[in-house]
């Protein structure tokens, strides 16, 4: 199981290589990414269409086909980032004071 970052900033879902090569999944195409490290110019990263399924509490949310972009977070110690992608499909909401979140769908 992979855990990811809920990302508010991060417009769609990413996953890093090392979750993603194993399941040797077919590149759907490749998009522009940028971010505050890339500057002004983008790079071009790999994306697929996979089923995804998040687990919350002793439910599943599942989402048929969603397009992850596969990129390095090698030095993040996470495997990924959960974007707006899937988050606008769900209420969120973080208590800063305690550090709990709600994700529910």
């Amino acid at each position: 199981m992979a855990e990811l970052l809920i990302d508010t900033g991060a417009s769609h879902t990413v996953l890093d290589s090392t979750v993603v090569q194993p399941l040797a999944l077919t590149p759907s195409g490749a998009v522009d990414v940028s971010t505050p490290s890339t500057g002004s110019t983008p790079v071009r990263m790999l994306q697929y269409d996979v089923a995804l399924g998040i687990p919350i509490d002793s439910a599943v949310q599942s989402f048929d086909t969603v397009p992850i972009t596969e990129s390095d977070f090698s030095t993040q110690n996470i495997d990924g980032l959960l974007g707006r992608d899937l988050l606008s499909s769900a209420y969120f909401t973080m208590d800063g004071q305690s550090g709990l979140c709600t994700l529910a769908f």
